[in-house]
């Protein structure tokens, strides 16, 4: 027991010799797709999503001895399985008996990225450690989301279907993460950034039939995809 107590007191003595730092921080690094974010086969639901690109600007405010508030706006990336994409729209069209697109038709199918920008605040909580700062933070906002714009162009020879596809839109988010702060000099820093990110975006689709200027309306959709992601990025910090 007085261990422990000697422990307790070393580690009191230790953090209260060392002051957290506030600091604003500008990182960038990897954007790893998960969950049914990264899956294909499932058009209605699944997010095709590669591996992407996260720019994030962060700023905390340590007013008590290890509590404080921080804020983050991150902007994320990620290119999308294309060939995966376009094999299971195809499917969703072949259901339907009325658009099954003919057998060796020169189908036109583009597609780009998913892009994302988060706002999100809240508490974190910092622990000094020497020349290291370690952060751990709880943040939720909103996610303005751009899916993939999407066109397809399949002529035939009494008509041509086309299906397009893309919707911004606005979602709660969250984002739960640490950061860990290495002093180089008085008031900059190396920082090092995990964080798992989470919302979800709704789009509308819209598959269409024209035959002689007249277009109908096949089969609109709804899209729902869970967005999660796994930021690891890599900045400079610097602290006041």
């Amino acid at each position: 027991m007085k261990i422990c107590y000697a422990v307790l007191i070393f580690l009191l003595f230790s953090f209260s010799l060392n002051a957290q730092k506030n600091h604003v921080s500008l990182s960038m690094g990897l954007a790893y797709p998960l969950g049914e974010f990264a899956k294909s086969g499932d058009y209605y639901n699944h997010g095709y999503a590669m591996p992407g690109f996260n720019l994030s600007f962060e700023g905390n405010y340590i007013p008590l001895w290890y509590v404080g508030v921080g804020g983050a706006a991150n902007f994320t990336t990620n290119y999308t399985h294309s060939d995966k994409l376009f094999e299971d729209l195809v499917d969703v069209i072949n259901r339907n008996p009325v658009s099954q697109i003919p057998d060796n038709t020169n189908v036109v199918h583009e597609t780009d990225r998913w892009s994302y920008v988060n706002l999100v605040a809240g508490p974190t909580l910092a622990i000094p450690l020497t020349r290291f700062q370690w952060n751990i933070k709880c943040f939720a906002g909103i996610s303005v989301i751009f899916p993939p714009t999407q066109s397809m162009v399949i002529p035939s020879e009494i008509g041509s279907y086309s299906h397009s596809g893309d919707a911004q839109n606005i979602a709660f988010s969250y984002l739960l993460g640490t950061d860990l702060i290495y002093k180089l000099m008085k008031n900059y820093s190396i920082i090092l950034n995990a964080a798992y990110s989470q919302t979800q975006s709704e789009s509308q689709s819209n598959l269409s039939y024209s035959v002689d200027g007249q277009t109908s309306i096949l089969e609109p959709f709804t899209k729902n995809t869970d967005i999660q992601s796994l930021h690891l990025t890599l900045g400079l910090a610097y602290l006041f």
